[in-house]
């Protein structure tokens, strides 16, 4: 009876339901520097190795596991889309934005398979999409599951768009609290806030959160498999997650990145006939 209850409350109040899950994963992560301040995982250099970034792997499968038992709790999975069955709609833009990124995996896998100092190239590769894999689900259901899916059952696509966007980009603010650079870590909220468009346009687009899953994953990869490829090989050209300097040529990214999330809206609402000023819950009409 009370799963029932409170089954009913989460769907007649959805946005303060999303909002409550989202403080609370807010809480989760800013926890331990609230009770334990600070630590510098870079050894002073303001970057994130290989073995901090993939030492995270049993935190991303438990904060994985919490957020699909709160989807269950809840019978939220109308809502955060994650067993939707993606349409064909979002199959040309998702292989289209996968291409950059799956090209430098391929490039920075061929740089560690010639690397000596790259004892298990395999096993490198394996590890980083594992992790990425649940790095994808968990901030994907997050964000465009609980947030997105809530926001746009009250207001308009944009506002939900947006809003969610900047609290994805916003989170990543955490990774200064363990000794990442402030340059970078601007740099990657700028990076994230962009890429959250382009999910929720994935997510609208396909009408499911597998696409946004995916790219997130594959995007990810492609940033931990350039800073593997650094440290084995000495400093390698390109990695998506270096930007020593916050300059105007940084904006370069975020902004090809949207430009691609205002392609794959347009398309949205050409097809739909929708528009970002309206509200378009996820259990409507979606065209």
């Amino acid at each position: 009876m009370w799963l029932i209850k409170l089954r009913l409350r989460a769907k007649t109040h959805q946005q303060a339901t999303a909002m409550a899950i989202l403080g609370l994963f807010i809480l989760i992560f800013t926890a331990p520097f609230i009770f334990f301040g600070t630590t510098d995982l870079t050894g002073g250099t303001g970057n994130l190795d290989f073995a901090a970034l993939v030492s995270g792997l049993p935190w991303q499968i438990m904060l994985t596991a919490l957020l699909l038992a709160l989807v269950w709790l809840l019978d939220w999975w109308d809502i955060t889309l994650v067993t939707a069955r993606m349409q064909n709609w979002a199959i040309k833009p998702l292989f289209a934005t996968l291409i950059y990124p799956l090209v430098g995996i391929v490039t920075f896998s061929l740089f560690l398979f010639n690397a000596e100092a790259a004892q298990n190239p395999l096993g490198i590769l394996g590890m980083v999409l594992a992790l990425n894999f649940f790095v994808g689900l968990s901030e994907e259901v997050l964000f465009r599951g609980f947030v997105f899916g809530a926001l746009r059952h009250r207001h308009s696509l944009a506002t939900a768009i947006i809003v969610s966007s900047i609290a994805f980009g916003a989170l990543h603010l955490v990774n200064a609290g363990v000794g990442q650079g402030l340059s970078e870590t601007l740099f990657q909220m700028l990076n994230a806030t962009a890429l959250g468009v382009l999910f929720c346009s994935l997510v609208l687009q396909g009408h499911s959160l597998w696409p946004a899953i995916l790219l997130h994953m594959i995007w990810n990869s492609y940033a931990m498999m350039g800073v593997a490829s650094a440290e084995f090989m000495g400093n390698v050209p390109g990695t998506a997650v270096e930007a020593p300097d916050l300059s105007p040529w940084s904006l370069l990214l975020p902004g090809i990145i949207t430009l691609i999330a205002v392609a794959v809206l347009y398309q949205y609402c050409s097809r739909t006939g929708h528009r970002l000023t309206a509200v378009v819950p996820v259990t409507g009409p979606q065209g």
